[in-house]
């Protein structure tokens, strides 16, 4: 069995992986099935878990940008009662996260996660508007013929990101109102965050 030699492969390979935990859900969920072993359910649940994340992860990606275009702020009020209360409870995740995944690094599941969103939210799309996955058979061959294809809306969306960051300091230096200084820092150092992965 070989990994994938090509983004072409590995965007196939993924596709395929998506759609199929989405038909499974949406079609033919094992996790409620009578008689499956409450192992089998818990390992049905976190593979489905990590490919409903088309969810949520566009909110957590475009949320800073939005504060950055419109000035405003997801939260009431950045002040110090907020940090107080929500930076103890982004260590305490990240912890738990170090320690249960015995402290091998992070980076590469979080990367994996924001940066196959456009395929996630394809493979979602295909199977929500009725069209069965299809099963290719991954590349075997390396090429770097098509590669920019399937990372066109990564880089499209890492630089609209870039451009509504810089948008946002520009609205500040200009003074506008609702763009204050807790407002950019904070959505600057999430779309920092985010854009790399992309």
């Amino acid at each position: 069995m070989l990994s994938p030699q090509s983004t072409k492969a590995f965007c196939t390979q993924r596709l395929k992986y998506a759609g199929g935990s989405i038909d499974l859900i949406l079609r033919r969920n094992p996790i409620c099935r009578r008689g499956m072993p409450w192992r089998h359910s818990l390992h049905y649940a976190a593979t489905f878990y990590a490919h409903l994340s088309v969810f949520w992860t566009p909110l957590l990606l475009m949320a800073p940008a939005y504060s950055l275009l419109t000035g405003q702020a997801p939260v009431v009020a950045y002040s110090a009662s907020f940090f107080l209360h929500f930076l103890p409870m982004v260590f305490a995740n990240e912890l738990a996260m170090v320690l249960t995944s015995k402290c091998h690094s992070l980076t590469n599941g979080r990367c994996l996660s924001v940066s196959t969103l456009p395929l996630q939210l394809k493979a979602f799309w295909l199977v929500a508007r009725g069209h069965r996955p299809q099963f290719p058979p991954t590349p075997k061959t390396l090429s770097t013929t098509e590669d920019m294809r399937f990372l066109r809306s990564n880089l499209i969306l890492a630089v609209a990101l870039c451009l509504i960051g810089l948008f946002g300091i520009w609205q500040f230096l200009m003074g506008s109102p609702n763009f204050s200084l807790s407002l950019l820092l904070v959505n600057l150092f999430w779309l920092t965050w985010k854009c790399p992965l992309l």
